[in-house]
């Protein structure tokens, strides 16, 4: 989510987000009050998670088992929201249009929009703060944001694009290692070639050794690098998964 602006003056209302930060606003119109009156959990971070499904209208659904996902991540895919990770810079706290889950001072936290300000509730001891002219105390400058769906006007390869944005040292990575995976292969042909049409021929039987041994070194670090672009693929798909993958379950559930 791009940093927003701050306000050039008294009457000019704060900026958004973002384009999908502005779609977004449409998708809750919840009060602070409503989310306080969430289910009480004992885990200050499932308590959280609890005021977060009470803003969206759409209760916290407790995952059965985590396994190898966090407790955000589990609750995410048993509740059926939208995760969207953001970067809390600039005047971020003028214009905060969906709930949220981050950590303050440590623990675990939900900041609820509340009208013209928001509200930054403690997990646990639903200790509230209100804020609007400037950021709450101990609050990490990063948080996931959530929604449960998005309005028809907007298009699901802005999504995509935009979470490829958010990795492009991975994306780099794999178009480098694509490159010479590309020029590794050219070794192949060539060494063949050298051997049936060079080194055969005239008996050169050193040559045939060396043309041997790049022939091996290059089949080898070709298996290396289609290996790690393979993670690299993986690694680029979980992370859109995790970003989009219960916004898309829930636009194909309806």
């Amino acid at each position: 989510m791009a940093d927003p602006t701050a306000s050039t003056s008294s009457t000019t209302s704060p900026a958004p987000l973002d384009p999908i930060g502005e779609a977004l606003l449409s998708l809750t119109s919840t009060e602070g009050p409503a989310a306080l009156s969430a289910p009480v959990r004992s885990n200050p971070g499932a308590d959280a998670l609890s005021m977060v499904g009470a803003a969206l209208d759409q209760p916290a659904v407790d995952p059965e088992n985590l396994g190898t996902f966090t407790l955000v991540e589990g609750t995410i895919a048993s509740s059926g929201w939208m995760p969207w990770r953001v970067r809390l810079t600039g005047r971020w706290f003028e214009h905060v249009p969906v709930p949220m889950y981050l950590r303050r001072n440590g623990e675990p936290a939900a900041i609820i929009p509340d009208g013209q300000a928001a509200l930054i509730v403690d997990g646990g001891t639903r200790r509230v703060r209100s804020f609007r002219r400037r950021a709450p105390e101990g609050a990490e400058d990063r948080a996931v944001a959530f929604a449960l769906d998005l309005p028809e006007t907007t298009r699901w390869w802005s999504l995509v694009t935009w979470s490829l944005r958010r990795q492009r040292s991975s994306l780099w990575a794999l178009l480098t290692l694509g490159f010479v995976t590309g020029l590794g292969a050219l070794v192949l042909p060539i060494t063949t070639a050298a051997i049936f049409e060079v080194a055969l021929p005239l008996g050169r039987f050193d040559l045939l050794l060396v043309l041997l041994g790049a022939f091996a070194l290059a089949s080898i670090g070709l298996a290396l690098l289609a290996l790690r672009r393979g993670q690299l693929v993986v690694q680029i798909r979980d992370r859109m998964d995790l970003v989009l993958g219960a916004g898309v379950m829930a636009r194909v559930m309806r």
